[in-house]
């Protein structure tokens, strides 16, 4: 007797856990991911992880975070969509960075630098930097050669 192998149709049939077959819409913690990298403010993106209830130490998403994953692409379309493009957010950090505000001694109001202000936009210019790859490397810093120290002690001898 003859058994029949069964033939399994490749729209219903379940993809590999690595592989990047999956369906094109994101579960229901993926897209409360982007949700919170979207519109929120993580300081980090472990923290976003964790609002949204995903393992932070998760590989995986990370990875379809990064460069041509599937999530990264969503969360571009999110951005778009919130209206957060990168010329607008560009230029209000760079709005930030001479930001000013209003002082008041005694009677009368002085424009001066908001320097809390001017400081949190540098700082995010250069993590933007940073991660563009627009900053050298404490390796890269320039070329380190050894260098010897030699120290010559002049005097007396200590006498016995």
């Amino acid at each position: 007797m003859t058994r029949k192998s069964t033939v399994i149709d490749p729209d219903q049939a379940i993809p590999k856990p690595a592989s990047m077959d999956r369906p094109k819409t994101p579960r229901p913690r993926e897209q409360k991911l982007i949700q919170i990298l979207a519109s929120e403010n993580p300081s980090t993106l472990s923290q976003a992880m964790m609002q949204a209830g995903i393992n932070p130490n998760s590989t995986a998403i990370r990875r379809r975070l990064g460069e041509g994953g599937d999530l990264r692409e969503q969360l571009a379309e999110a951005l778009d969509a919130a209206g957060l493009t990168l010329p607008r957010v560009l230029q209000k950090l760079n709005d930030k960075m001479d930001s000013k505000r209003l002082v008041s001694i005694g009677k009368e109001a002085i424009s001066t630098d908001d320097n809390d202000a001017q400081l949190r936009a540098t700082e995010q210019v250069i993590k933007l930097h940073d991660r563009a790859g627009n900053l050298p490397a404490a390796q890269e810093s320039g070329t380190s050669a050894p260098i010897t120290v030699n120290i010559l002690v002049m005097g007396e001898k200590d006498k016995e």
